[in-house]
């Protein structure tokens, strides 16, 4: 595989062991392990240090994609610092130094690989059009609750940590992207998604066979199904934006038949997942994804057939197991479409416009719960309520113009990474996902890889 487009830098021994087809099952078994070990520290730090080094010798930093995508995927059961567990095993015997170095290291070896390679001359104004809207709304978080009488500097600090994850993660991906051979960019990024999406089934699988995650009346037990980096409604996230990538690699893809087994064990993990979130939106996405494999791209007839399959096999074991498949999921349909307290929130969110219009009532002067639920499970009402007009509108000009990120000079590989952004940011109307940290890397990492697409091909046309 070419990794380097830049005529100036030749491929090295760096870049075709980092770039090459082995590497993200090889961060992925470190994962793995640190994860089913509860020695995450270790196998960690091996990434990170491992991470750090190539980023001094490569020329493309593609391989951050696995690194970001999977990382936060080795925090071992018992081991989450925030709720449900509440665990201080990343504060405790050293390991907040440990966290402290490879941070260090880390920063300074991406530092050193912008400087080298002068990557920072590509985020401009001019060359990535979303800059602007990104630093506007990073502007609005950081401004959350300004003026209120609520407002407090725990408002400030989730403002501008809101801010930085923002504008960090896309920025690392852009610059990581920017040595890439845009020809190959999208197998890449489906062999990567491949590999993040059997790290999080296989989590998944380990917890059905190892743990007791039913109810005495046999149906599935929502609260018990939670990995060391999630609980329900995470792991569920996770899975629904891999799925359109998954698709698309077998629309493009030499072999296709891997990428279709994973996009529907995918699926089948989002049912598993006990989210009602993950689930609609889920299939949802994974019916527009096929709807759009049966009529563009090279294997429509594959496609096809694919769904009149699906769609039997669904009818056949609906009418054979019905009662046991209701009994398995019973969790859905006591739930149904309630919506768990949602309303209350969102009703506080708009009172919170109306008393301070203008930049809202802050995060955390919406009063609505502790921890997450100050969020408001859904963007629209928590950027109204938490900052105010200036929020709204500025989040309404990022999201039309990742909008037109994915839309300019429309291509399938443009468009299906676009479906995949669309699942988180239609997830995130029922849940908090566009404010935690790295449910946003994988949406990131598509805004960043569309947008170095459009400006090599403004930069040809210009040619």
């Amino acid at each position: 595989m070419t990794l380097s487009t830049d005529k100036e830098m030749n491929e090295n021994a760096a870049d075709i062991f980092f770039g090459s087809r082995f590497y993200p099952p090889f961060v992925c078994l470190l994962v793995l392990l640190g994860y089913f070990t509860g020695q995450e520290m270790i196998f960690g730090s091996i990434n990170i240090l491992l991470f750090s080094l190539s980023l001094w010798f490569v020329n493309s930093a593609k391989h951050s994609l696995i690194v970001g995508g999977t990382f936060v995927y080795q925090i071992a059961p018992g081991h989450t610092p925030v709720v449900p567990d509440n665990s201080d095993y990343f504060f405790t015997e050293g390991r907040p130094y440990i966290i402290a170095v490879l941070i260090v290291v880390l920063v300074a070896s991406f530092t050193a690989y912008t400087v080298r390679t002068r990557a920072y001359r590509d985020l401009t104004f001019k060359k990535c059009p979303l800059l602007l809207p990104m630093l506007v709304l990073a502007a609005a978080f950081i401004t959350n609750g300004m003026f209120s009488d609520t407002h407090t500097g725990a408002d400030l600090l989730l403002g501008l940590a809101e801010a930085f994850g923002y504008f960090a993660f896309f920025a690392i991906f852009y610059f990581g992207f920017r040595k890439q051979d845009l020809r190959e960019a999208d197998g890449y990024l489906c062999y990567s998604t491949l590999w993040i999406a059997f790290v999080v089934l296989m989590q998944m699988a380990h917890l059905y066979l190892t743990e007791d995650v039913y109810r005495e009346d046999g149906a599935i037990n929502v609260n018990a199904i939670r990995l060391g980096w999630g609980v329900s409604t995470v792991v569920g996230a996770a899975l629904v934006v891999l799925i359109p990538i998954l698709l698309y690699g077998a629309m493009r893809r030499r072999y296709p038949i891997p990428y279709f087994l994973m996009a529907f064990l995918t699926l089948i993990g989002c049912f598993l997942s006990m989210s009602r979130t993950a689930l609609g939106v889920g299939l949802l996405f994974f019916g527009i994804s096929m709807l759009i494999g049966c009529f563009v791209g090279e294997r429509k007839t594959l496609f096809q057939i694919a769904t009149i399959v699906m769609i039997l096999t669904v009818i056949i074991a609906i009418i054979g197991y019905y009662d046991e498949l209701y009994k398995l999921f019973a969790v859905y349909f006591e739930k149904g479409f309630t919506s768990t307290g949602r309303l209350s929130l969102w009703q506080k969110c708009v009172q919170g416009f109306f008393d301070h219009p203008l930049f809202g009532a802050g995060f955390f002067g919406l009063a609505l719960g502790e921890s997450v639920s100050h969020f408001a499970h859904n963007t629209i009402f928590q950027m109204l309520g938490a900052c105010g007009a200036v929020g709204i509108l500025a989040y309404l000009i990022y999201r039309i113009e990742t909008i037109f990120v994915f839309l300019k000079r429309p291509t399938l590989f443009k468009v299906m990474m676009g479906v995949s952004a669309a699942a988180l940011v239609v997830a995130s109307l029922l849940d908090i996902f566009l404010f935690s940290f790295f449910s946003m890397i994988y949406h990131s990492a598509l805004l960043a890889l569309a947008s170095i697409i459009n400006r090599e091909e403004k930069e040809e046309m210009r040619l």
